[in-house]
């Protein structure tokens, strides 16, 4: 038998074939791999990583530009390091050398490292725009508060916000203070302010309404407040369906607030007994039960209109 056979009766005279890699030689490749990998992650993933990066390009760029000052000029490797630095940090100092004096290889070397700091210089302050930008925002949506009296403060944003906003836009008073309308809803502020601007723009500008749309939970006591909900002078809680559930953990959210509430609540409610709780929960709540006897006297007008008509009265 050769080598690569196995000894069954002798498992340590076992030899491994000779086309199998040896398992350190794995484990050592392996950890060289993942070393690099994670050598990799952290320099072009954090903060942290970037910037040394970019310091150490900073550093091998001023080294190269030495190195080919030194060869072309054949100056010492003080002043030509000196130079490198200054085509490096200050972008524009080829223009004051010489053109008669200086070899044109000189002068293109000169331009191309001014090019290259410029860039470098460009890139480094975009990171560190970027990385104020993000503190800025941060600090935004942390301290954000909206310090005026809102109008009206929607509690949700829906099919039916956008008809409700026209209908209370044009029962605001005209004068020369601007009304402030308020919408509060766990969506996209970019896409609700799309929304209202597309559907009411012409109405916004001729009664001379800004509106406010503010992402958050209306179940969040902080995102509340900060939006001035309780004190709005008006404050409606339009659903899009009949989970009345939701609407009373908003009203309870909403009784919670410190402050309380200055305003009138309006609740668009579907049942009875969630009509009920909202006027132990909140005292003086206005209902609105506007689902299902609607849908079915629409219906009726539709299909019965002598029966219909009979409801109605």
């Amino acid at each position: 038998m050769s080598d690569a056979m196995l000894d069954l009766e002798n498992p340590r005279n076992c030899h491994q074939p000779s086309f199998l890699p040896n398992p350190s030689e794995v484990d050592i490749k392996y950890s060289r791999q993942r070393a690099l990998t994670l050598c990799l992650e952290w320099l072009l993933g954090s903060t942290s990583g970037r910037f040394l990066a970019f310091a150490g390009l900073g550093i091998t760029q001023i080294i190269v530009g030495a190195e080919l000052v030194h060869w072309f000029n054949g100056d010492d490797w003080h002043a030509s390091f000196w130079l490198s630095w200054c085509l490096f940090i200050d972008p524009g100092t080829q223009t004051g050398l010489d053109a008669a004096t200086h070899s044109f290889g000189n002068l293109s070397i000169s331009a191309g490292l001014s090019i290259a700091g410029w860039i470098y210089s460009m890139t480094l302050l975009g990171l560190i725009l970027s990385g104020v930008n993000d503190l800025l925002h941060g600090w935004r949506e942390e301290h954000n508060r909206l310090w005026c009296t809102p109008d009206v403060a929607l509690v949700c944003f829906n099919e039916k916000s956008l008809h409700y906003l026209k209908q209370s836009m044009c029962r605001m008073p005209k004068g020369w203070r601007r009304h402030q309308i308020v919408i509060l809803a766990d969506m996209d502020e970019v896409e609700m302010e799309r929304n209202v601007l597309s559907h009411l723009g012409p109405v916004l500008r001729r009664h001379g309404v800004k509106v406010n749309c503010r992402r958050g939970s209306p179940y969040d006591l902080d995102h509340l407040q900060r939006s001035g909900v309780g004190r709005a002078k008006e404050i409606v809680l339009l659903s899009h369906s009949d989970d009345d559930a939701s609407i009373i953990r908003r009203v309870t959210t909403m009784g919670a607030l410190p402050e309380g509430i200055s305003g009138n609540v309006y609740v668009d409610i579907s049942s009875q007994e969630a009509a009920i709780a909202l006027q132990t929960i909140l005292p003086g709540t206005t209902i609105i039960r506007s689902h299902r006897m609607s849908m079915r006297l629409l219906c009726l007008l539709a299909t019965d209109p002598a029966l219909a008509a009979c409801l109605l009265e």
